[in-house]
Protein backbone atom coordinates (compact mmCIF):
# COMPACT_ATOMS: atom_id res chain seq x y z
CA UNK A 1 0.00 0.00 0.00
CA UNK A 2 2.79 2.41 0.99
CA UNK A 3 4.73 1.70 -2.22
CA UNK A 4 1.61 2.23 -4.29
CA UNK A 5 1.04 5.53 -2.51
CA UNK A 6 4.63 6.67 -3.07
CA UNK A 7 4.58 5.85 -6.80
CA UNK A 8 1.22 7.52 -7.32
CA UNK A 9 -0.80 4.31 -7.86
CA UNK A 10 -3.15 5.11 -5.03
CA UNK A 11 -4.93 8.30 -3.96
CA UNK A 12 -4.37 9.08 -0.24
CA UNK A 13 -7.30 9.86 2.02
CA UNK A 14 -7.66 13.51 3.15
CA UNK A 15 -6.45 12.74 6.67
CA UNK A 16 -3.45 10.83 5.38
CA UNK A 17 -2.63 13.63 2.94
CA UNK A 18 -2.73 16.18 5.73
CA UNK A 19 -0.46 14.01 7.87
CA UNK A 20 2.02 13.63 5.02
CA UNK A 21 1.99 17.37 4.35
CA UNK A 22 2.58 18.22 8.00
CA UNK A 23 5.35 15.64 8.19
CA UNK A 24 7.08 17.22 5.18
CA UNK A 25 6.89 20.63 6.89
CA UNK A 26 8.21 19.35 10.23
CA UNK A 27 11.13 17.55 8.50
CA UNK A 28 12.27 20.62 6.54
CA UNK A 29 16.02 21.14 7.10
CA UNK A 30 15.47 24.91 7.40
CA UNK A 31 14.03 24.33 10.88
CA UNK A 32 17.38 23.07 12.13
CA UNK A 33 19.20 25.50 14.40
CA UNK A 34 16.04 27.22 15.56
CA UNK A 35 15.14 27.39 19.27
CA UNK A 36 12.15 25.19 20.17
CA UNK A 37 9.70 28.08 20.54
CA UNK A 38 10.83 29.58 17.24
CA UNK A 39 10.46 26.22 15.52
CA UNK A 40 6.95 25.78 16.91
CA UNK A 41 5.98 29.31 15.83
CA UNK A 42 7.40 28.90 12.32
CA UNK A 43 5.87 25.45 11.84
CA UNK A 44 2.44 26.83 12.70
CA UNK A 45 2.95 29.80 10.39
CA UNK A 46 3.98 27.59 7.46
CA UNK A 47 1.18 25.10 8.12
CA UNK A 48 -1.38 27.90 8.03
CA UNK A 49 0.09 29.14 4.74
CA UNK A 50 -0.27 25.64 3.26
CA UNK A 51 -3.73 24.86 4.61
CA UNK A 52 -5.33 24.91 1.14
CA UNK A 53 -2.62 22.89 -0.61
CA UNK A 54 -1.72 19.21 -0.58
CA UNK A 55 0.43 18.68 -3.68
CA UNK A 56 4.04 18.05 -2.59
CA UNK A 57 5.48 20.41 -5.21
CA UNK A 58 3.22 23.27 -4.15
CA UNK A 59 3.77 22.62 -0.45
CA UNK A 60 7.55 22.46 -0.88
CA UNK A 61 7.55 25.74 -2.78
CA UNK A 62 5.56 27.55 -0.09
CA UNK A 63 7.59 26.02 2.75
CA UNK A 64 10.91 26.90 1.11
CA UNK A 65 9.93 30.52 0.55
CA UNK A 66 8.49 30.96 4.04
CA UNK A 67 11.36 29.34 5.92
CA UNK A 68 14.07 31.00 3.84
CA UNK A 69 12.46 34.41 4.35
CA UNK A 70 12.21 33.77 8.09
CA UNK A 71 15.85 32.71 8.40
CA UNK A 72 17.05 35.68 6.36
CA UNK A 73 15.15 38.02 8.67
CA UNK A 74 15.79 36.39 12.05
CA UNK A 75 19.08 34.50 11.62
CA UNK A 76 21.62 36.74 9.88
CA UNK A 77 24.61 34.71 8.80
CA UNK A 78 22.79 31.42 9.32
CA UNK A 79 23.51 31.18 13.07
CA UNK A 80 22.65 27.98 14.93
CA UNK A 81 20.86 29.38 17.96
CA UNK A 82 20.69 25.96 19.59
CA UNK A 83 24.48 25.95 20.04
CA UNK A 84 25.74 25.48 23.59
CA UNK A 85 28.28 27.80 25.14
CA UNK A 86 30.91 25.11 24.69
CA UNK A 87 30.20 25.03 20.96
CA UNK A 88 30.43 28.83 20.80
CA UNK A 89 33.81 28.67 22.54
CA UNK A 90 35.01 26.07 20.03
CA UNK A 91 33.70 28.20 17.16
CA UNK A 92 35.65 31.16 18.54
CA UNK A 93 38.84 29.10 18.68
CA UNK A 94 38.45 28.00 15.07
CA UNK A 95 37.77 31.58 13.96
CA UNK A 96 40.86 32.84 15.76
CA UNK A 97 43.09 30.08 14.36
CA UNK A 98 41.85 30.67 10.82
CA UNK A 99 42.32 34.43 11.10
CA UNK A 100 45.82 34.05 12.54
CA UNK A 101 46.81 31.65 9.73
CA UNK A 102 45.57 33.98 6.98
CA UNK A 103 47.06 37.13 8.49
CA UNK A 104 50.41 35.45 9.14
CA UNK A 105 50.79 34.78 5.44
CA UNK A 106 50.24 38.44 4.49
CA UNK A 107 52.88 41.13 4.87
CA UNK A 108 51.15 44.02 3.12
CA UNK A 109 49.41 46.38 5.58
CA UNK A 110 46.63 47.29 3.17
CA UNK A 111 45.92 43.64 2.46
CA UNK A 112 45.79 42.87 6.19
CA UNK A 113 43.29 45.68 6.74
CA UNK A 114 41.13 44.36 3.93
CA UNK A 115 41.26 40.83 5.39
CA UNK A 116 40.24 42.12 8.82
CA UNK A 117 37.27 44.05 7.45
CA UNK A 118 36.14 41.17 5.23
CA UNK A 119 36.44 38.63 8.05
CA UNK A 120 34.42 40.77 10.44
CA UNK A 121 31.82 41.57 7.80
CA UNK A 122 31.38 37.88 7.00
CA UNK A 123 31.09 36.94 10.67
CA UNK A 124 28.83 39.96 11.35
CA UNK A 125 30.97 41.24 14.22
CA UNK A 126 32.44 44.75 14.63
CA UNK A 127 35.95 45.46 13.38
CA UNK A 128 38.32 45.15 16.37
CA UNK A 129 39.43 48.37 18.00
CA UNK A 130 43.10 49.17 18.20
CA UNK A 131 45.54 52.05 18.04
CA UNK A 132 47.62 50.20 15.47
CA UNK A 133 47.10 47.59 12.77
CA UNK A 134 49.18 45.15 14.82
CA UNK A 135 46.77 45.51 17.74
CA UNK A 136 43.83 44.76 15.44
CA UNK A 137 45.62 41.70 14.07
CA UNK A 138 46.28 40.40 17.59
CA UNK A 139 42.65 40.84 18.55
CA UNK A 140 41.39 39.05 15.46
CA UNK A 141 43.84 36.21 16.19
CA UNK A 142 42.71 35.90 19.82
CA UNK A 143 40.13 33.28 20.77
CA UNK A 144 39.07 35.35 23.79
CA UNK A 145 38.22 38.34 21.58
CA UNK A 146 36.18 36.10 19.28
CA UNK A 147 34.50 34.48 22.28
CA UNK A 148 33.20 37.81 23.54
CA UNK A 149 31.97 38.85 20.12
CA UNK A 150 30.22 35.56 19.36
CA UNK A 151 28.59 35.24 22.77
CA UNK A 152 27.21 38.76 22.41
CA UNK A 153 26.09 38.05 18.84
CA UNK A 154 24.29 34.82 19.71
CA UNK A 155 22.62 36.31 22.80
CA UNK A 156 21.34 39.44 21.06
CA UNK A 157 20.21 37.63 17.91
CA UNK A 158 18.16 35.21 20.00
CA UNK A 159 16.70 37.90 22.25
CA UNK A 160 15.87 40.32 19.43
CA UNK A 161 14.09 37.48 17.66
CA UNK A 162 12.13 36.66 20.80
CA UNK A 163 11.03 40.30 20.99
CA UNK A 164 9.91 40.40 17.36
CA UNK A 165 8.00 37.14 17.82
CA UNK A 166 6.19 38.68 20.84
CA UNK A 167 7.64 36.13 23.26
CA UNK A 168 8.89 38.97 25.49
CA UNK A 169 5.81 40.64 26.93
CA UNK A 170 3.65 40.95 30.02
CA UNK A 171 1.62 37.82 29.30
CA UNK A 172 4.65 35.59 28.62
CA UNK A 173 8.14 36.62 29.70
CA UNK A 174 8.24 40.29 30.73
CA UNK A 175 11.39 42.37 30.18
CA UNK A 176 13.60 39.46 29.07
CA UNK A 177 12.91 35.97 27.75
CA UNK A 178 13.57 32.78 29.62
CA UNK A 179 16.39 32.13 27.14
CA UNK A 180 18.15 35.31 28.32
CA UNK A 181 17.46 34.42 31.95
CA UNK A 182 18.96 30.95 31.61
CA UNK A 183 21.99 32.28 29.75
CA UNK A 184 22.70 34.89 32.43
CA UNK A 185 22.25 32.41 35.28
CA UNK A 186 24.62 29.97 33.61
CA UNK A 187 27.12 32.74 32.95
CA UNK A 188 27.00 33.90 36.57
CA UNK A 189 27.46 30.35 37.81
CA UNK A 190 30.36 29.75 35.43
CA UNK A 191 32.03 32.99 36.51
CA UNK A 192 31.46 32.29 40.19
CA UNK A 193 33.03 28.83 39.92
CA UNK A 194 36.06 30.33 38.22
CA UNK A 195 36.42 33.18 40.74
CA UNK A 196 36.07 30.83 43.70
CA UNK A 197 38.94 28.75 42.35
CA UNK A 198 41.18 31.77 41.60
CA UNK A 199 43.38 32.86 44.50
CA UNK A 200 45.24 36.17 44.53
CA UNK A 201 48.13 37.21 46.74
CA UNK A 202 49.58 40.68 47.32
CA UNK A 203 53.12 41.69 48.16
CA UNK A 204 52.37 41.46 51.90
CA UNK A 205 51.30 37.84 51.60
CA UNK A 206 47.56 38.45 52.03
CA UNK A 207 45.46 35.96 50.10
CA UNK A 208 41.89 36.06 48.90
CA UNK A 209 39.84 34.29 46.31
CA UNK A 210 38.68 36.51 43.48
CA UNK A 211 35.09 35.85 44.57
CA UNK A 212 35.81 37.23 48.06
CA UNK A 213 37.24 40.40 46.58
CA UNK A 214 34.35 40.72 44.14
CA UNK A 215 31.77 40.51 46.92
CA UNK A 216 33.24 43.62 48.54
CA UNK A 217 32.90 45.79 45.45
CA UNK A 218 30.03 47.07 43.35
CA UNK A 219 29.65 43.63 41.78
CA UNK A 220 27.76 42.92 44.98
CA UNK A 221 24.20 44.04 44.28
CA UNK A 222 23.57 45.21 47.86
CA UNK A 223 26.66 47.42 47.77
CA UNK A 224 25.76 48.76 44.34
CA UNK A 225 22.27 49.67 45.53
CA UNK A 226 23.64 51.21 48.72
CA UNK A 227 26.10 53.39 46.81
CA UNK A 228 23.37 54.67 44.52
CA UNK A 229 21.11 55.47 47.47
CA UNK A 230 23.98 57.32 49.19
CA UNK A 231 24.55 59.41 46.08
CA UNK A 232 20.89 60.29 45.52
CA UNK A 233 20.48 61.17 49.20
CA UNK A 234 23.51 63.45 48.96
CA UNK A 235 22.14 65.10 45.83
CA UNK A 236 18.85 65.77 47.59
CA UNK A 237 20.57 67.19 50.69
CA UNK A 238 22.66 69.49 48.49
CA UNK A 239 19.52 70.61 46.66
CA UNK A 240 17.77 71.44 49.94
CA UNK A 241 20.76 73.45 51.18
CA UNK A 242 21.20 75.41 47.94
CA UNK A 243 17.61 76.06 46.91
CA UNK A 244 17.13 73.53 44.10
CA UNK A 245 13.77 71.87 43.47
CA UNK A 246 13.30 68.24 42.47
CA UNK A 247 11.46 67.01 39.39
CA UNK A 248 10.73 63.40 38.46
CA UNK A 249 10.52 62.91 34.68
CA UNK A 250 9.72 59.86 32.56
CA UNK A 251 10.64 59.73 28.86
CA UNK A 252 9.31 57.00 26.56
CA UNK A 253 10.14 56.01 22.99
CA UNK A 254 7.64 56.46 20.12
CA UNK A 255 5.25 53.63 19.34
CA UNK A 256 7.39 52.33 16.46
CA UNK A 257 9.96 51.09 19.02
CA UNK A 258 7.42 48.94 20.91
CA UNK A 259 6.95 45.39 19.61
CA UNK A 260 3.90 44.34 21.61
CA UNK A 261 0.73 46.00 22.89
CA UNK A 262 0.56 46.00 26.67
CA UNK A 263 -3.16 45.26 27.00
CA UNK A 264 -3.77 42.47 24.51
CA UNK A 265 -0.30 41.04 24.07
CA UNK A 266 -0.73 41.26 20.30
CA UNK A 267 1.85 42.66 17.93
CA UNK A 268 1.98 46.43 17.61
CA UNK A 269 1.07 47.41 14.02
CA UNK A 270 3.29 50.51 14.30
CA UNK A 271 6.39 48.49 15.24
CA UNK A 272 9.30 48.85 12.80
CA UNK A 273 11.64 46.16 14.08
CA UNK A 274 13.77 48.37 16.33
CA UNK A 275 15.92 46.61 18.93
CA UNK A 276 16.25 47.76 22.58
CA UNK A 277 19.74 49.07 21.82
CA UNK A 278 18.38 51.21 19.00
CA UNK A 279 15.67 52.50 21.33
CA UNK A 280 18.34 53.32 23.93
CA UNK A 281 20.36 55.17 21.30
CA UNK A 282 17.24 57.21 20.48
CA UNK A 283 16.83 58.20 24.13
CA UNK A 284 20.52 59.06 24.49
CA UNK A 285 20.40 61.34 21.45
CA UNK A 286 17.19 62.95 22.69
CA UNK A 287 18.75 63.65 26.09
CA UNK A 288 21.91 64.96 24.42
CA UNK A 289 19.84 67.52 22.50
CA UNK A 290 18.00 68.48 25.69
CA UNK A 291 21.24 69.10 27.60
CA UNK A 292 22.74 71.05 24.71
CA UNK A 293 19.68 73.32 24.64
CA UNK A 294 19.80 73.79 28.42
CA UNK A 295 23.48 74.70 28.23
CA UNK A 296 22.80 77.28 25.52
CA UNK A 297 20.16 78.85 27.74
CA UNK A 298 22.34 78.74 30.84
CA UNK A 299 20.09 76.39 32.82
CA UNK A 300 21.98 74.28 35.34
CA UNK A 301 20.75 70.89 36.48
CA UNK A 302 22.01 67.66 37.96
CA UNK A 303 20.57 64.33 38.99
CA UNK A 304 20.31 60.65 38.13
CA UNK A 305 18.66 58.73 35.32
CA UNK A 306 17.46 55.13 35.45
CA UNK A 307 16.95 53.14 32.25
CA UNK A 308 14.50 50.28 32.64
CA UNK A 309 12.46 48.17 30.21
CA UNK A 310 8.79 48.22 29.36
CA UNK A 311 7.15 44.79 29.45
CA UNK A 312 8.23 44.21 25.81
CA UNK A 313 11.91 45.14 26.48
CA UNK A 314 11.73 48.62 24.94
CA UNK A 315 13.62 50.93 27.34
CA UNK A 316 12.29 54.09 28.92
CA UNK A 317 13.97 56.53 31.26
CA UNK A 318 13.14 57.78 34.73
CA UNK A 319 15.05 60.93 35.69
CA UNK A 320 15.30 62.59 39.06
CA UNK A 321 16.37 66.13 38.14
CA UNK A 322 17.38 68.94 40.49
CA UNK A 323 16.98 72.42 39.02
CA UNK A 324 16.47 75.94 40.32
CA UNK A 325 12.72 76.66 40.78
CA UNK A 326 12.69 79.49 38.24
CA UNK A 327 13.96 77.11 35.55
CA UNK A 328 11.65 74.16 36.25
CA UNK A 329 8.91 75.16 33.81
CA UNK A 330 11.41 75.84 31.03
CA UNK A 331 13.08 72.47 31.65
CA UNK A 332 9.75 70.68 31.22
CA UNK A 333 9.03 72.61 28.02
CA UNK A 334 12.43 71.73 26.51
CA UNK A 335 12.13 68.02 27.35
CA UNK A 336 8.59 67.89 25.98
CA UNK A 337 9.65 69.67 22.76
CA UNK A 338 12.41 67.18 21.95
CA UNK A 339 10.39 64.15 23.13
CA UNK A 340 7.64 65.05 20.65
CA UNK A 341 9.97 66.02 17.84
CA UNK A 342 9.74 62.57 16.21
CA UNK A 343 6.36 60.97 15.34
CA UNK A 344 4.48 63.80 17.04
CA UNK A 345 1.25 62.95 15.17
CA UNK A 346 0.86 59.43 16.53
CA UNK A 347 -2.14 58.77 18.78
CA UNK A 348 -1.41 59.43 22.44
CA UNK A 349 2.03 60.94 21.85
CA UNK A 350 1.38 64.12 23.85
CA UNK A 351 -0.01 62.11 26.76
CA UNK A 352 2.40 59.19 26.91
CA UNK A 353 5.74 60.33 25.47
CA UNK A 354 6.85 62.25 28.58
CA UNK A 355 5.49 62.72 32.07
CA UNK A 356 6.53 65.06 34.91
CA UNK A 357 5.93 64.94 38.66
CA UNK A 358 7.22 67.86 40.78
CA UNK A 359 8.41 66.47 44.11
CA UNK A 360 7.00 68.29 47.12
CA UNK A 361 9.42 67.88 50.06
CA UNK A 362 6.48 68.23 52.46
CA UNK A 363 4.89 65.10 51.02
CA UNK A 364 7.95 62.93 50.37
CA UNK A 365 11.61 62.89 49.47
CA UNK A 366 13.21 62.47 46.07
CA UNK A 367 15.27 59.62 47.50
CA UNK A 368 12.15 57.75 48.57
CA UNK A 369 10.55 58.38 45.19
CA UNK A 370 13.40 56.86 43.21
CA UNK A 371 14.30 54.08 45.68
CA UNK A 372 11.83 51.58 44.21
CA UNK A 373 13.21 52.11 40.70
CA UNK A 374 16.76 51.53 41.90
CA UNK A 375 15.74 48.39 43.81
CA UNK A 376 13.72 47.00 40.93
CA UNK A 377 16.67 47.33 38.58
CA UNK A 378 19.16 45.67 40.94
CA UNK A 379 17.78 43.13 43.43
CA UNK A 380 14.13 43.88 44.29
CA UNK A 381 15.10 44.99 47.81
CA UNK A 382 12.04 45.57 50.04
CA UNK A 383 9.66 45.24 47.10
CA UNK A 384 6.94 42.59 47.04
CA UNK A 385 5.27 42.51 43.63
CA UNK A 386 6.24 43.98 40.30
CA UNK A 387 3.75 45.81 38.07
CA UNK A 388 3.55 42.63 35.98
CA UNK A 389 2.33 40.67 39.00
CA UNK A 390 5.58 38.72 39.45
CA UNK A 391 7.58 38.66 42.71
CA UNK A 392 9.98 41.61 42.77
CA UNK A 393 13.06 39.39 43.02
CA UNK A 394 12.02 37.52 39.87
CA UNK A 395 11.34 40.77 38.02
CA UNK A 396 14.76 42.11 39.03
CA UNK A 397 16.39 38.99 37.59
CA UNK A 398 14.58 39.60 34.30
CA UNK A 399 15.57 43.28 34.28
CA UNK A 400 19.22 42.44 35.02
CA UNK A 401 19.21 39.86 32.21
CA UNK A 402 17.71 42.51 29.90
CA UNK A 403 20.47 45.01 30.69
CA UNK A 404 23.27 42.45 30.31
CA UNK A 405 21.95 41.01 27.07
CA UNK A 406 21.46 44.32 25.29
CA UNK A 407 24.43 46.11 26.89
CA UNK A 408 22.34 48.95 28.34
CA UNK A 409 23.68 51.11 31.15
CA UNK A 410 20.99 51.16 33.84
CA UNK A 411 22.12 54.10 36.00
CA UNK A 412 23.94 57.29 35.15
CA UNK A 413 24.42 60.45 37.18
CA UNK A 414 24.86 63.80 35.46
CA UNK A 415 26.25 67.06 36.79
CA UNK A 416 26.86 65.57 40.25
CA UNK A 417 30.56 64.91 40.64
CA UNK A 418 32.77 62.02 39.62
CA UNK A 419 32.09 58.65 41.21
CA UNK A 420 35.65 57.59 40.34
CA UNK A 421 36.98 60.48 42.40
CA UNK A 422 34.62 59.59 45.26
CA UNK A 423 35.93 56.02 45.30
CA UNK A 424 39.55 57.15 45.00
CA UNK A 425 39.21 59.27 48.15
CA UNK A 426 38.30 56.14 50.08
CA UNK A 427 41.64 54.58 49.18
CA UNK A 428 43.75 57.42 50.57
CA UNK A 429 45.13 57.01 54.13
CA UNK A 430 44.29 59.78 56.55
CA UNK A 431 47.95 60.61 57.19
CA UNK A 432 48.45 61.34 53.49
CA UNK A 433 46.08 64.31 53.49
CA UNK A 434 47.25 65.75 56.83
CA UNK A 435 48.73 68.85 55.15
CA UNK A 436 46.14 69.07 52.35
CA UNK A 437 43.96 72.15 51.73
CA UNK A 438 40.74 72.37 53.70
CA UNK A 439 38.50 71.43 50.76
CA UNK A 440 40.57 68.29 50.07
CA UNK A 441 40.28 67.22 53.69
CA UNK A 442 36.55 67.96 53.62
CA UNK A 443 36.09 65.80 50.51
CA UNK A 444 38.13 62.99 52.08
CA UNK A 445 36.10 63.16 55.29
CA UNK A 446 32.83 63.15 53.34
CA UNK A 447 33.78 59.94 51.52
CA UNK A 448 34.60 58.02 54.71
CA UNK A 449 32.37 55.84 56.77
CA UNK A 450 33.52 54.99 60.27
CA UNK A 451 32.35 52.29 62.65
CA UNK A 452 32.36 52.08 66.42
CA UNK A 453 34.14 49.31 68.30
CA UNK A 454 30.83 47.44 68.42
CA UNK A 455 30.49 47.61 64.64
CA UNK A 456 27.76 50.25 64.58
CA UNK A 457 27.91 53.18 62.20
CA UNK A 458 29.61 56.16 63.83
CA UNK A 459 29.68 58.36 60.73
CA UNK A 460 28.00 57.85 57.37
CA UNK A 461 29.43 58.89 54.04
CA UNK A 462 28.11 62.31 53.04
CA UNK A 463 27.82 62.86 49.29
CA UNK A 464 26.38 66.37 49.75
CA UNK A 465 29.53 67.51 51.57
CA UNK A 466 31.59 65.86 48.81
CA UNK A 467 29.77 67.93 46.16
CA UNK A 468 30.34 71.10 48.19
CA UNK A 469 34.06 70.32 48.50
CA UNK A 470 34.30 69.88 44.72
CA UNK A 471 32.97 73.37 44.21
CA UNK A 472 29.32 72.62 43.49
CA UNK A 473 27.21 70.81 40.92
CA UNK A 474 26.59 71.17 37.18
CA UNK A 475 30.23 72.11 36.48
CA UNK A 476 32.58 70.32 34.05
CA UNK A 477 34.75 67.73 35.74
CA UNK A 478 37.90 69.42 34.49
CA UNK A 479 36.90 72.53 36.44
CA UNK A 480 36.25 70.94 39.84
CA UNK A 481 38.48 71.89 42.77
CA UNK A 482 39.75 68.31 43.10
CA UNK A 483 40.97 66.15 40.23
CA UNK A 484 42.15 62.60 39.73
CA UNK A 485 45.89 62.17 39.55
CA UNK A 486 46.85 59.78 36.75
CA UNK A 487 50.05 58.19 35.48
CA UNK A 488 50.57 56.93 31.95
CA UNK A 489 51.90 53.35 31.84
CA UNK A 490 53.85 52.32 28.75
CA UNK A 491 53.72 48.65 29.75
CA UNK A 492 52.24 46.72 26.82
CA UNK A 493 48.96 44.97 27.42
CA UNK A 494 47.58 41.77 26.01
CA UNK A 495 47.34 43.16 22.49
CA UNK A 496 50.63 45.05 22.51
CA UNK A 497 49.19 48.49 23.30
CA UNK A 498 50.32 50.68 26.17
CA UNK A 499 48.12 50.24 29.24
CA UNK A 500 47.54 54.00 29.26
CA UNK A 501 46.52 56.26 32.13
CA UNK A 502 45.56 54.86 35.50
CA UNK A 503 44.63 56.77 38.67
CA UNK A 504 47.14 56.91 41.52
CA UNK A 505 45.42 59.42 43.80
CA UNK A 506 44.06 62.96 43.75
CA UNK A 507 45.33 66.52 43.32
CA UNK A 508 43.94 69.93 44.23
CA UNK A 509 43.30 72.00 41.10
CA UNK A 510 45.12 75.02 42.56
CA UNK A 511 48.19 72.88 43.41
CA UNK A 512 48.41 70.26 40.63
CA UNK A 513 51.97 69.18 41.41
CA UNK A 514 51.15 67.86 44.90
CA UNK A 515 49.72 64.35 44.58
CA UNK A 516 47.88 62.71 47.47
CA UNK A 517 48.50 59.09 46.61
CA UNK A 518 46.08 56.28 47.23
CA UNK A 519 47.28 52.93 48.55
CA UNK A 520 47.17 50.03 46.14
CA UNK A 521 48.56 46.53 46.27
CA UNK A 522 49.86 44.41 43.43
CA UNK A 523 47.90 41.19 43.26
CA UNK A 524 49.39 38.03 41.77
CA UNK A 525 47.51 34.88 40.91
CA UNK A 526 48.79 31.78 42.68
CA UNK A 527 48.19 28.16 41.73
CA UNK A 528 47.06 26.78 45.09
CA UNK A 529 44.74 28.39 47.64
CA UNK A 530 46.12 29.42 51.00
CA UNK A 531 45.53 27.10 53.93
CA UNK A 532 45.31 28.34 57.47
CA UNK A 533 48.08 26.72 59.48
CA UNK A 534 49.73 25.33 56.35
CA UNK A 535 53.36 25.47 55.34
CA UNK A 536 52.97 28.75 53.48
CA UNK A 537 54.24 31.84 55.27
CA UNK A 538 51.54 33.96 53.62
CA UNK A 539 48.86 35.43 55.86
CA UNK A 540 45.33 34.34 55.08
CA UNK A 541 42.68 36.91 55.94
CA UNK A 542 39.13 35.73 56.51
CA UNK A 543 36.56 37.84 54.73
CA UNK A 544 34.08 37.83 57.60
CA UNK A 545 33.92 41.59 58.06
CA UNK A 546 36.96 41.89 60.35
CA UNK A 547 38.71 45.24 60.56
CA UNK A 548 41.95 43.76 59.22
CA UNK A 549 40.32 42.40 56.08
CA UNK A 550 38.47 45.64 55.54
CA UNK A 551 41.69 47.63 55.80
CA UNK A 552 43.58 45.43 53.35
CA UNK A 553 40.75 45.50 50.83
CA UNK A 554 40.41 49.26 51.18
CA UNK A 555 44.08 49.82 50.47
CA UNK A 556 44.06 47.34 47.64
CA UNK A 557 41.75 49.48 45.54
CA UNK A 558 38.70 47.22 45.83
CA UNK A 559 35.59 49.18 46.68
CA UNK A 560 33.98 48.90 50.10
CA UNK A 561 30.35 49.21 51.19
CA UNK A 562 29.10 52.78 51.50
CA UNK A 563 26.00 52.78 53.71
CA UNK A 564 24.16 50.90 56.40
CA UNK A 565 23.94 47.68 54.37
CA UNK A 566 27.65 47.03 54.97
CA UNK A 567 27.11 43.81 56.82
CA UNK A 568 24.09 42.62 54.85
CA UNK A 569 25.73 41.57 51.62
CA UNK A 570 25.14 37.83 51.93
CA UNK A 571 21.91 35.84 51.80
CA UNK A 572 20.54 34.75 55.15
CA UNK A 573 21.39 31.11 55.78
CA UNK A 574 18.76 28.84 54.36
CA UNK A 575 17.02 31.57 52.39
CA UNK A 576 17.12 31.40 48.61
CA UNK A 577 15.45 33.93 46.32
CA UNK A 578 12.47 32.30 44.58
CA UNK A 579 12.97 31.36 40.96
CA UNK A 580 10.38 31.38 38.19
CA UNK A 581 8.42 28.15 37.97
CA UNK A 582 9.95 27.31 34.61
CA UNK A 583 13.43 27.39 36.20
CA UNK A 584 12.73 25.27 39.28
CA UNK A 585 12.90 21.89 37.55
CA UNK A 586 15.06 22.87 34.61
CA UNK A 587 18.21 21.21 35.96
CA UNK A 588 20.41 23.99 34.57
CA UNK A 589 22.91 23.71 37.45
CA UNK A 590 23.64 20.10 36.55
CA UNK A 591 24.64 21.20 33.06
CA UNK A 592 27.19 23.77 34.14
CA UNK A 593 30.08 21.43 33.33
CA UNK A 594 29.16 21.69 29.68
CA UNK A 595 29.06 25.48 29.91
CA UNK A 596 32.50 25.52 31.56
CA UNK A 597 34.25 24.12 28.49
CA UNK A 598 36.75 26.69 27.35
Amino acid sequence: MISNLIFGRMTPTPDLALSLRNARIAAHPGLNGLPPRWKSHLTKRVTDACQHFLLPQTVDSIVDRSINAFRASYLPGGLDLTATDGEIVEHARRRADASALILAGTSDAQAKQAIIEHTCSTARVPVPKGDTLDAQVKRLSCCHWWRRQLRRQYARTLENGNIRLHLVQRQRDPYASRDAMLRCLREETRNRLWMESTVLENENGDRFTLQELSERGTSNKAIRRAELMTRIRGMEDYARDHGYSALFATITCPSCYHATLAGSGQGNPSYRGHTPRQAQDYLCKLWGRVRAKLEREGIELYGLRVAEPHHDACPHWHLIVFVLPQHAARLEAIIRHYALEAHADEVGAAKNRCHFVPIDPDKGSATGYVAKYIAKNIDGYKLELDVTGEPAITASLHVTAWAKTHGIRQFQAFGAGSITLWRELRRIPKATIADAPAHVQAAWQAAQKTLTAEGDTDQRADYASFLTALGGVAIPRKQTRIQLAKVHYDTPGKYGEAMGEKPIGIVASDAPFKVYESTRYTWTRIDTPACVGGESNARTIATDGTAQAQEVLKKSGFALPWTRVNNCTLETAGETPPLPCWLENDGWESRIDEQMRC
